[in-house]
């Protein structure tokens, strides 16, 4: 008879290989071991030479990646990762895909190699240690010099992004105009929502009694306004976390004096939609999960997002042991589709080194349909959920963009609400509307993801994918406009390790026969009924023989991998 063990799940590892976006040959970069490349005689290729020479100011920003990180022989890496402290929320997160060692993508940058190019007049922007590279401003004429120090291994455009701005519904009167009738009755009073949350069967998660408690969602948008009504509860239980401006370098993701009056309305109507709480008026899927917020837009300028920031607050985001990102970005006139293949677009780059350490991105597909291969990056990173938007029939919306990647993989992996999506509002602390759009469907499958984690905190980010995808309305027939479809949270929640008990109460010894329903094929069950004793057998039956509450815990070894139920 054994007790249950501490580490239960040990999860094949995914291995992120940076290619064309920087490096040009294979190279594995979550190994714990330096490496060293060989300088690259194509520092500056003729593409990124001929786009940073259109740019209208002698003033360009440009990412430069180096060929090591000062780091030569395993004795000095071991010193260096010895230096690494990871909290314990980023510890039980990575131990779940068996990363718990320090990975050369952990460690920092050479510092030395960013004095020197600052020391040539480069106003150093941001510093990423998942791409062994950092953001400067220079002057144009200063690339030649820098593209033949020794160090330095490819320069690229830091890639700018604008919005597709898609009209809002005008809404006239109070707030009551924007009620419907109930569809059900439910434990909470979801109000208007209750149609967006319905159509994930979100609902019935919540009456199980979960709300994505235990869980830290990070978003990445242009500001929050932390006093409104839907974040009250939040505030008031402490589950903000932290929060960072990547825009102004301060922590402060509310409007400033020198923003924008509309700057944190968008990054508002996302919060509350993926976690508000306003009982009969907003609801969202994980109004119990913790938060981390990330200011990384800046809509003073027409580009509203610069990679550099987005990548800095996706590693930001990571250092706090975040277990979800939510996160919408627009188009970039740098990245064509042909660069739509998981492995050429920065910030794709970033967002499959999160899913690789553990972590569940949740990603819009974009606002530029309906025509084929028109997603926008990050959307075409690999092991990812990129969120379409359909309306409340359940059509795809006709801006919705459209897979596939340019590498053939079918994109989106699912929808949801994306036409007059219920939402708060920026522009005071109790208004609430309705919007269009992809960044307002993504926050709903962020926010069903965290519910999902917090029912079954084992699951890699690989099988909370699944358990969603395999569990949408199209996913017998996945396609490229509504990817596997419109999950529902309930099948998601029920997909992977399972059971059944006939019995879960009774008097001085009990008898009870467990069912195994998994959902998955099985190759092997491990039962621990809570009160000391297990079993190696599908269907087992067990005799409590003291009174008392037990919490049973059913181990598979499956097609998915280790997948575990606690009941």
């Amino acid at each position: 008879m054994k007790s249950l063990p501490d580490k239960l799940i040990i999860a094949a590892t995914i291995i992120l290989l940076f290619y064309t976006f920087g490096y040009g040959t294979q190279t594995d970069y979550l190994i714990q071991s330096p490496i060293v490349l060989e300088k690259n005689q194509n520092t500056l290729s003729d593409a990124a030479g001929d786009y940073l020479e259109q740019q209208v100011s002698d003033k360009v920003k440009v990412w430069i990646f180096f060929t090591d990180k000062g780091i030569f022989d395993q004795e000095q890496y071991d010193r260096e990762a010895d230096k690494i402290n990871f909290t314990g929320h980023v510890l039980k997160r990575r131990s779940k895909i068996g990363m718990v060692a320090v990975t050369f993508a952990d460690l920092p940058v050479f510092k030395k190699y960013i004095k020197q190019i600052i020391d040539l007049g480069a106003k150093q922007r941001r510093i990423s240690r998942w791409l062994n590279a950092a953001s400067f401003e220079i002057d144009i004429g200063l690339l030649d010099t820098i593209k033949n120090l020794p160090f330095v291994y490819k320069i690229n455009p830091v890639a700018s992004y604008k919005k597709i701005e898609l009209p809002e519904i005008q809404e006239t009167g109070d707030i009551q105009n924007l009620k419907m009738v109930p569809m059900e009755t439910t434990s909470l009073d979801y109000g208007p929502t209750l149609m967006q949350n319905q159509m994930l069967n979100v609902p019935a998660v919540h009456d199980l009694g979960y709300s994505g408690q235990g869980i830290i969602v990070a978003i990445l948008d242009g500001g929050f306004r932390k006093t409104h009504d839907a974040f009250a509860q939040i505030i008031n239980d402490g589950r903000l976390l932290d929060e960072y401006d990547f825009v102004f370098d301060d922590d402060e993701t509310q409007n400033e004096t020198e923003d924008n009056p509309s700057q944190h309305n968008h990054g508002t109507s996302i919060w509350s939609v993926l976690g508000g709480y306003d009982p009969g008026i907003q609801i969202g899927p994980a109004y119990g999960s913790s938060f981390l917020l990330a200011k990384t837009e800046d809509v003073r300028s027409e580009t509203i997002v610069e990679e550099d920031n987005w990548v800095a607050g996706m590693e930001w985001a990571d250092s706090l042991g975040a277990d979800v990102i939510s996160t919408s970005l627009g188009y970039s006139d740098w990245y064509e589709y042909s660069d739509m293949d998981g492995l050429t677009a920065i910030t794709s780059a970033a967002a499959s080194t999160a899913a690789s350490l553990g972590i569940i991105v949740c990603k819009s597909m974009g606002n530029a349909g309906p025509d084929a291969g028109t997603l926008s990056a990050p959307a075409d990173a690999f092991d990812i959920i990129a969120v379409g938007a359909v309306s409340s029939t359940g059509t795809i919306a006709t801006f919705s963009s459209r897979g596939p990647t340019y590498d053939g993989r079918t994109k989106p992996e699912v929808c949801a609400l994306g036409l007059s999506t219920r939402c708060a509002e920026g522009t005071s602390d109790s208004y609430y509307t309705i919007k269009n759009g992809t960044s307002l469907s993504t926050p709903l499958i962020g926010g069903a993801c965290a519910l999902l984690l917090s029912a079954n905190p084992s699951l890699t980010p690989f099988q909370l994918r699944q358990s969603i995808i395999e569990t949408a309305d199209n996913a017998d027939t996945p396609d490229n406009t509504y990817g596997w479809g419109i999950p529902d949270i309930l099948d998601a929640y029920n997909w992977g390790a399972n059971f059944t008990a006939d019995t879960t109460i009774g008097w001085e010894t009990l008898e009870v026969d467990f069912q195994d329903s998994s959902s998955v094929a099985v190759s092997s069950w491990k039962w621990y009924f809570g009160d000391g004793d297990s079993s190696d057998v599908q269907n087992p039956t067990h005799t409590y023989n003291s009174a008392g509450s037990y919490d049973v815990t059913l181990i598979t070894e499956s097609t998915e991998g280790t997948l575990m139920r606690l009941k």
